[in-house]
């Protein structure tokens, strides 16, 4: 049977993970902690990674949640003042009809620019990146060992661009 991570089981694990994840040195590490290279990096390369690559798309679901709420919201709103707009052109009141109508236009635009169909350019925003990585993570769900080795790889990517 293999033996426990001593990273995962340390009392100061979140703040070595977050040393690892800041690109500290693994000899400073392994004076701070009293503990070995070896399992730092170990825990680096197969715990840590996992783990990022879990809470990032965790991130990413949440965001997904929170704009679809958003979405939501202007859409109903939308649908109210275009409510209320032909209230008002029924009711004679022109001045009112063209306001409303003039907010609803205004969340239209809105929705389509949320909704993506005014997207900024990738290379502007990144977002291309970020949907290929997790676009990578999804598809080796059911390969843990590919998952983690794609993980560590875009760790690395990362912290050579820093």
């Amino acid at each position: 049977m293999a033996r426990p991570c001593t990273i995962c089981s340390h009392a100061r694990r979140e703040a070595i993970d977050h040393d690892l994840v800041a690109g500290r040195p693994l000899r400073a590490l392994e004076t701070t902690y009293g503990v070995s290279r070896t399992a730092l990096a170990r825990h680096k390369e197969g715990h840590l990674a996992e783990a990022l690559a879990r809470a990032a798309e965790a991130r990413r679901e949440a965001d997904e949640r929170h704009g679809a709420s958003l979405l939501e919201q202007l859409d109903e709103d939308f649908r109210e003042l275009r409510s209320l707009a032909r209230e008002a052109r029924a009711a004679g009141n022109r001045r009112d009809a063209i306001s409303a109508y003039r907010a609803a236009a205004a969340h239209a635009e809105a929705l389509v620019k949320l909704e993506g169909h005014a997207r900024p350019s990738a290379d502007a925003t990144g977002e291309d990146a970020e949907r290929l990585k997790h676009a990578l993570l999804v598809a080796l769900e059911a390969h843990p060992e590919a998952r983690a080795a794609a993980a560590r790889a875009m760790l690395e990517l990362e912290s050579r661009d820093e």
